[in-house]
């Protein structure tokens, strides 16, 4: 009974934390600007951020952790497309997309130097671009016409997951799995098509997927 009440709290306090963190990431982000600024311009190579007259402390790694629970559990996670980003996990995606792009400029900050000759680490992106069937797109959520190329140039006309991989089947769940919600490509933004991959549509045509910089 006692573990079961305590597994509650937590859940609950866990809430509040996202809850908090949301607003403290997205909808605070001008009381943020010095933070992220001092990280990106190396002065700031430490993990937590105090915020408020009651000196609030949010480590980094644990605010990632929470937000990243809070998107992935509510965004689609089967299947062979995505869907744009529903407004109500729009603020936890772009507080997440702060959050780690905060986190792998403090690691890059006290990596030691590689060869000039290593290759580039970079995190994948890859997004969703739509159906397309003789040239045909449904849906098109880059207003895009033909079949996609790498190295195009697309722009979003609406608001996208950023994911960690593409789709991967799982044999024993006999469906498709999408990557982890890493971010959000915000309506208006453009990219680069860096890499493809294609799925058969269910009716027809294909699902086109793009890892993107």
């Amino acid at each position: 009974m006692l573990k079961a009440i305590q597994s509650i709290v937590d859940v609950a306090k866990n809430a509040a934390l996202v809850a908090f963190l949301i607003w403290l990431f997205y909808y605070g982000r001008p009381a943020l600007k010095t933070f992220f600024d001092q990280v990106a311009g190396g002065t700031r190579v430490v993990k937590t951020v105090k915020y408020g007259r009651e000196s609030i402390e949010v480590d980094l790694e644990d605010a990632k952790d929470k937000l990243s629970a809070a998107v992935n559990s509510q965004a689609k996670s089967e299947g062979k497309k995505d869907e744009p980003v529903p407004p109500e996990i729009k603020a936890a995606a772009s507080a997440l997309q702060q959050t780690d792009a905060a986190l792998a400029a403090l690691s890059n900050r006290q990596a030691k130097p590689v060869p000039a000759t290593s290759p580039e680490k970079n995190p994948a992106i890859w997004v969703y671009l739509g159906i397309e069937k003789n040239g045909t797109w449904q849906p098109n959520y880059y207003g895009l016409q033909g079949a996609p190329r790498v190295g195009m140039t697309i722009t979003a006309n609406t608001d996208v997951f950023e994911r960690d991989s593409s789709p991967v089947y799982i044999d024993n769940i006999k469906d498709w799995k999408l990557g982890s919600v890493i971010g959000v490509l915000q309506r208006g933004t453009t990219a680069s098509i860096k890499e493809l991959e294609h799925i058969e549509s269910d009716n027809g045509g294909v699902n086109w997927w793009a890892r993107i910089k």
